[in-house]
């Protein structure tokens, strides 16, 4: 008996050197066998779903950004690299898939889909941690219309092109404001959005000097101390790169109006004027447009609360400075598309 057992197990393993080794000679045996896996799909080979996969260099002249530019587009959702080093961004709607438009970098293309995301309220699907963006922003996006909020989306996008300022690193926007950069190991470093063109230029100064950069490349050269100089290069970019974002925010960042119906919006920039309509079977925010300033916005809502008959003693100023008579008589969508057409 026990010889018998040793022979069918001399048998058996032959058996089994012998099945392993066709597996091996069959290409797709091994794997489906050995992995719970799926086998390998057939790779697509054209320049563009090699750059969108990261596995080789793009080496078509239609895409000519470099392939860090490209390797950060690839890590974003939804955002495709475009020839210059740009990106454009598109989210699926049902029942199409919207193009938001093209960007200067990835990064910015990222944070438009994020911006759609927040406005559907997809918010599992964000490129950056929800932290990333402030509340004040989180309340506007959720406010707006889809209309709307393409609308300002695509008011970033390269369709307005965005104008070199006078200083390095320097970009004006269409909104008025300018944007602070760096290039630093193939990509833009975002240093922050300023008022004026000399604070921005102030702040790439400082990750030049922190990236110990020659006084060449400076805008400003000998502008500080050396003990400034010292501290500067002590840092990261990255830190100081956070830093200065922030910083910048709270600068642009007005305070909170106190008129009625007025809020500050952080996209435009501006003061947002809104009215809150009772109608069945739930109240509707009417928004009255954007304005420079907190005082043409409260006139507006005035105007239309007036309209609307909501109660005089609620006004941001004295009744008396308004026609409530032909006021009470226009319609309500007249005097809301009046409004939006003077809003700046």
């Amino acid at each position: 008996m026990l010889l018998s057992s040793l022979s069918s197990l001399r048998e058996h393993g032959r058996t089994v050197t012998s099945f392993r080794a066709s597996c091996s000679q069959q290409p797709f045996a091994r794997h489906t066998l050995c992995s719970t896996s799926l086998p390998p799909t057939r790779r697509l080979q054209s320049p563009l779903a090699r750059a969108i996969l990261c596995e080789a260099p793009v080496t078509d002249r239609k895409l000519s950004g470099t392939s860090s530019q490209i390797q950060a587009a690839c890590r974003f959702r939804s955002v495709v690299p475009a020839p210059g080093g740009a990106a454009y961004a598109k989210i699926y709607i049902a029942p199409k898939t919207i193009h938001l438009g093209t960007f200067e970098d990835p990064a910015t293309a990222a944070r438009a889909y994020d911006w759609v995301c927040i406005n559907q309220g997809r918010d599992g699907s964000l490129n950056f941690p929800p932290s990333h963006y402030a509340a004040e922003l989180w309340a506007e996006l959720r406010d707006m219309s889809l209309s709307e909020c393409l609308v300002k989306i695509k008011g970033f996008a390269r369709q307005q092109p965005i104008k070199k300022s006078r200083y390095k690193g320097v970009y004006e926007t269409p909104e008025g404001r300018f944007r602070a950069a760096i290039w630093h190991k193939g990509a833009h470093v975002e240093l922050g959005w300023y008022t004026d063109d000399v604070s921005a230029a102030q702040a790439c100064d400082k990750a030049a000097i922190c990236l110990k950069r020659p006084e060449t490349t400076l805008n400003f050269a000998h502008a500080l101390e050396d003990r400034e100089v010292a501290v500067l290069q002590a840092r990261t970019l990255d830190d100081l790169s956070e830093e200065m974002v922030s910083s910048a925010r709270e600068d642009i960042r007005p305070k909170t109006s106190s008129f009625c119906g007025v809020c500050w919006a952080p996209v435009s920039g501006k003061f947002k004027a809104q009215l809150t309509v009772n109608t069945a079977p739930r109240q509707k925010f009417v928004s009255l447009g954007y304005w420079t300033s907190d005082v043409e916005a409260a006139k507006a809502w005035d105007q239309a609360a007036i309209c609307s008959g909501k109660d005089v003693l609620k006004l941001n100023y004295p009744v008396s400075n308004y026609n409530a008579e032909v006021l009470q008589a226009t319609p309500l969508e007249a005097i809301v598309a009046q409004m939006r057409s003077q809003a700046h």
